[in-house]
C-alpha cells in the first residue's frame, strides 16, 4: 500500500512542477497604456482643460466626439483624429484636448513597450442654465 501511494505522489509531483513552470511562463507582462495618475487624473486633466467652443454653445450644440488616438512606445499621444464627430467646432476641441495631454504610461507586452491605439469619448454638454438662455434668446 505504501508502494502505490509512493507511485502516485511520483506521477503526481511532475503535474504540479510543470503546472508552476507553465504559470510562471504565462506571466507575460501585459498592461494597457495608462494616464499617469490613473483613470481618476485623466478625467481631472480633461475636465480642467476643456474650452468648449463658444460659437457651438451660442448654437446650442452638444454632443459625444469619440476621439481615436495612438499611445506610442515612449508614451507619446500621436494620430489623433475625431471619429464619431458632433459638429467640426466640438470635433476640433476634442482633438485639440486630446493633442494636449502630457505622456502616458505606455502599454506593455511580453515585458516590452508597445504603441496601442486608444479610443476616448469627450461629451460636451450644456447646463440647464444655459439650455434655458438659449432657449430664450431664440424666442426674442
Amino acid at each position: 500500500m505504501k508502494i502505490y501511494y509512493l507511485v502516485i505522489i511520483l506521477l503526481v509531483s511532475p503535474l504540479i512542477g510543470f503546472s508552476q513552470a507553465v504559470d510562471s511562463e504565462d506571466e507575460v507582462q501585459e498592461r494597457m497604456p495608462e494616464f499617469i495618475g490613473g483613470q481618476g487624473a485623466m478625467f481631472n486633466f480633461l475636465g480642467e482643460n476643456i474650452q468648449y467652443p463658444e460659437k457651438a454653445r451660442l448654437k446650442g450644440k452638444e454632443g459625444k466626439v469619440y476621439v481615436t488616438f495612438v499611445i506610442d512606445k515612449d508614451g507619446t499621444i500621436k494620430d489623433v483624429e475625431a471619429l464619431k464627430k458632433v459638429h467640426p467646432l466640438l470635433d476640433a476641441e476634442a482633438v485639440r484636448l486630446i493633442k494636449s495631454m502630457p505622456k502616458w504610461t505606455p502599454g506593455m507586452q511580453k515585458g516590452e513597450a508597445v504603441a496601442v491605439s486608444y479610443n476616448i469619448p469627450i461629451n460636451f454638454t450644456l447646463s440647464g442654465k444655459e439650455k434655458k438662455k438659449l432657449k430664450e434668446l431664440k424666442k426674442k
